[in-house]
């Protein structure tokens, strides 16, 4: 049936993402499953696929990997500004200096990357939240938590 009532989200079906027009796509590949999506608009959204993480801004008619992150590590969960041009940040585990996971931010939906703090509290698994005033959150494996009011600047 169509998504059209769906607004900007994206909907996980297995392999598969069904576009906020309804159609379906598969982003991570061929039988690759799509872990999670998050949208900042019906054109701009990130998937995650495993350690892999893929942008759009057609609205999930194709992806492509976003850029490099300054530290290197590998992507547990990302999180966009609904209505923003694809404000956003990402957690990765595996970066240098940090015993916990690392955010990156992002301005323009992956793009480019700028490296953040180091939440030493949370460990992956992990999933993080942000609303369309910048407030979010972020969990992480032990109950662990922390939350930011700047779109992931800082975090407390």
């Amino acid at each position: 049936t169509s998504a059209s009532g769906l607004g900007q989200a994206g909907v996980v079906w297995g392999h598969r993402l069904r576009r906020p027009a309804g159609s379906l796509a598969a982003p991570c590949g061929r039988g690759a499953p799509v872990d999670a999506v998050t949208p900042a608009s019906v054109s701009i959204a990130l998937v995650t696929c495993g350690s892999r993480l893929l942008d759009t801004s057609d609205g999930g008619a194709t992806w492509q990997p976003v850029g490099a992150f300054p530290h290197g590590g590998r992507v547990v969960t990302a999180a966009l500004v609904p209505g923003s041009a694809g404000r956003g940040v990402a957690l990765l585990s595996g970066v240098t200096g940090c015993a916990g996971l690392a955010v990156a931010r992002t301005e323009d939906a992956g793009g480019r990357w700028q490296g953040g703090p180091c939440l030493s509290a949370l460990r992956p698994p992990a999933t993080v939240s942000l609303a369309a005033d910048g407030s979010g959150c972020a969990l992480g494996r032990g109950n662990s938590a922390t939350t930011t009011d700047d779109a992931g600047a800082s975090w407390t």
